[in-house]
């Protein structure tokens, strides 16, 4: 075991007097910890895709916005159909 899981070891000594529940606790802990060492390692790649998303996000809403305009200028009778395309983006 490393320095980490020794001392996740000791935290679940505390957890009873049982040894089922001291392991069931200490690998509780591991998998806590192992889940919160991901994310840290892939928070930024994480935020990146986040970021790209977002701007994807935008870029449809802006096409979706140029499309309704256009069909508003082409022929008010198409109104309902800009609306319809403005309606998409509120799903």
């Amino acid at each position: 075991m490393n320095e980490r899981d020794n001392e996740l070891w000791k935290q679940s000594l505390y957890d009873g007097d049982r040894a089922e529940s001291t392991i069931a606790h200490f690998a509780e802990l591991i998998r806590a910890d192992e889940r919160e060492r991901i994310k840290a390692a892939n928070a930024p790649e994480i935020e990146r895709i986040n970021v790209h998303l977002k701007s994807l996000e935008d870029a449809v809403l802006d096409e979706r916005e140029a499309c309704a305009k256009l069909a508003d200028e082409i022929d008010p009778v198409w109104e309902s159909l800009s609306f319809a395309i403005r309606a998409r983006g509120n799903t």
